[in-house]
């Protein structure tokens, strides 16, 4: 028989299962609609994994539908401003010389600012991507093959090394080789080479999270007749161009010349190969490339949307398949992928242009032969779409509406030869941000990979990155400590949101001033080590270990400190040993078995 002053047995409790059906309570609406809806997508799909309730409420429509709004809202209050590239005459009417100017399709007939003029670069030779990748824009002169660098902001430009030499056509002939009458029909590449020499190239400018850096990235066939891709740093002037640490695919021989990829913010470019109607891999349309590994990849694309792809965009960070037969039947639509973390197609909009009102503009926009989207506005209600003639159109998608917001004709003289782009637009989106190429190097985190054995780094916003003291292991994730309780009483990590979501997040301050009791509040002060070991009680609270052998744990939500742990407390420590010459002596023990050696 049991003593009696034995303690009673005590039955674990059996954690409540929290009831689904129930209809969300007015916090946790609040919760949603007000603060995880202002979460970036990927952020988002990391907290499904928080709770059930959480991985429900992030998978519902009403999640889907809120955060879509919000995101256009904050769109929509941008003053949009339109690029577009004039050429400037010269000695003898030559244009030598290209304007870039901006103007906002807000303010009316406001006249356009000139932003930035280049000596030396052909308007009409001029090859650009619409939307500029985080401040930066690339444009490649053809006639030359230079390709220019620019921050139309701060009005910094850069002339990029001299490429490898790449195989050019010196006449005029198709497009596309043996299929002109077939191919003109529906893609937006012209049916003949639209000027002599024309390289053989296609080139894009992406930005890699992992160093904090824009990349760019030139797929070419060489003089050999093989394809090759090189990359070159716009800061790394002085290192050239260099061969891709990926090995390229046997498709890169589909590559559409001088047709620039599309860059989007999880960190890839992606490329639209050629349609071959003879193969049996249909899906393979579109090619990606890491700006961080540098490895080419595929994107998946069913079947009936491969076939009919006629152009890549990027519509708001999302990669968009146009799939345009506004000439035969009248209808455009747009198809957007849902990105890596859930990948999946889904049409954004279908466009009949024989429907839409007024009829005046509705067959001005069908006369155009190319028209790319740039963006949305108006709350995601507007589409903006730019045409090869330099002009923009709003298309209203609920109201079955669209009205013309620019045309470059408005703002400058356009040459006759310029009517209409040779290749694709000479019109797209300003950018009005300084970009962080443009600042200096913050390689503050050093990374080695365990797998491929390759050093890189771990991009650090300025602020952040000359306030960190060093790097732990919080709970699975890198956190940088911010540590300046000695002189101001306060303590911050931070933690990184991992490759996928390359990120920096508050885990959490402490203002040592303020704790409670203050007795150990002014203890943990004294201390001038403090690490920060992992989280407790359901992450409520933060263990925090200093240098003279003692762990604290801190509680969040009351902000209060307590000590758990002191060396002395359990073993006879030495006089010279109460103090740890280099950080820590104390840590975390797991106990798992795990072979030393084999």
């Amino acid at each position: 028989m049991a003593s009696s002053s034995s303690p009673p047995i005590q039955t674990p409790k059996r954690l409540r299962r929290p009831s689904y059906d129930q209809p969300r309570v007015p916090h946790g609406e609040l919760l949603v609609d007000e603060i995880l809806t202002r979460l970036p997508i990927a952020a988002a799909v990391r907290f499904r994994a928080v709770c059930r309730e959480w991985h429900a409420a992030l998978t519902s429509d009403h999640f889907i539908r809120a955060h879509h709004a919000r995101t256009t809202a904050v769109m929509a209050a941008r003053n949009l401003e339109m690029l577009f590239l004039a050429p400037c005459s010269g000695a003898g009417g030559h244009h030598r010389a290209t304007s870039f100017n901006a103007c906002s399709i807000h303010d009316g007939a406001a006249a356009a600012r000139e932003l930035l003029t280049v000596a030396d670069l052909s308007a009409e030779h001029a090859v650009f991507s619409p939307t500029p990748c985080r401040g930066l824009t690339l444009v490649f002169d053809g006639r030359s093959s230079e390709y220019h660098v620019i921050n139309l902001s701060t009005g910094e430009h850069v002339v990029l090394p001299p490429a490898t030499a790449a195989e050019a056509r010196l006449e005029e002939r198709p497009f596309i080789d043996g299929r002109l009458n077939i191919y003109a029909t529906w893609s937006y590449l012209p049916p003949f080479t639209p000027w002599i020499p024309f390289e053989l190239s296609t080139t894009g400018i992406g930005f890699d999270t992992t160093t904090g850096e824009h990349k760019v990235v030139r797929l070419f066939k060489n003089l050999n007749g093989e394809y090759a891709c090189e990359v070159c740093n716009p800061r790394g002037l002085t290192t050239g161009w260099r061969r891709c640490v990926g090995r390229l695919p046997p498709c890169v021989a589909s590559l559409i010349p001088a047709l620039p990829p599309v860059f989007v913010d999880d960190g890839y470019l992606y490329w639209l190969l050629d349609h071959q109607p003879t193969t049996t891999v249909t899906t393979h349309r579109i090619l990606s490339f890491s700006m961080a590994t540098e490895q080419f990849g595929w994107v998946y694309v069913p079947p009936r949307l491969s076939s009919r792809i006629c152009h890549l965009a990027n519509l708001d960070g999302f990669l968009c398949a146009v799939v345009d037969n506004h000439l035969f039947g009248g209808v455009y639509g747009l198809f957007t992928w849902s990105g890596r973390l859930s990948p999946s197609w889904s049409m954004r909009c279908c466009i009949n242009l024989k429907t839409l009102h007024p009829q005046q503009v509705s067959d001005e926009l069908a006369n155009e032969l190319v028209i790319v989207p740039l963006c949305t506005s108006a709350g995601g209600n507007k589409i903006l779409v730019a045409t090869g003639c330099h002009k923009v159109f709003a298309c209203d998608i609920e109201r079955n509406a669209v009205e013309r917001v620019f045309r470059m004709q408005d703002f400058v003289d356009v040459p006759d030869c310029y009517l209409h782009a040779p290749l694709l637009l000479r019109v797209g989106l300003h950018d009005d941000q300084r970009s962080k190429g443009a600042a200096r190097r913050l390689n503050r985190i050093l990374s080695f990979s365990m797998a491929t054995e390759q050093f890189g780094w771990v991009y650090v916003p300025p602020r952040l990155s000359h306030r960190i003291c060093y790097l732990a292991n919080l709970d699975g994730f890198l956190c940088a400590v911010f540590d300046n309780h000695i002189f101001a009483g306060v303590y911050g990590l931070f933690t990184w949101g991992g490759r996928l979501s390359p990120s920096w997040s508050v885990r959490c301050c402490i203002n040592l001033k303020s704790l409670q009791p203050q007795q150990v509040s002014g203890e943990l002060a004294k201390e001038r080590v403090i690490v920060p070991l992992c989280s407790a009680d359901g992450g409520n609270k933060i263990l925090l270990a200093t240098g003279r052998h003692k762990v604290f744990a801190y509680d969040i939500q009351r902000d209060t400190v307590e000590r758990v742990f002191r060396m002395q407390d359990f073993v006879d420590v030495p006089s010279y040993y109460l103090k740890s010459p280099l950080l820590l002596s104390v840590g975390l023990h797991d106990a798992q078995r795990s072979p030393v050696s084999s």
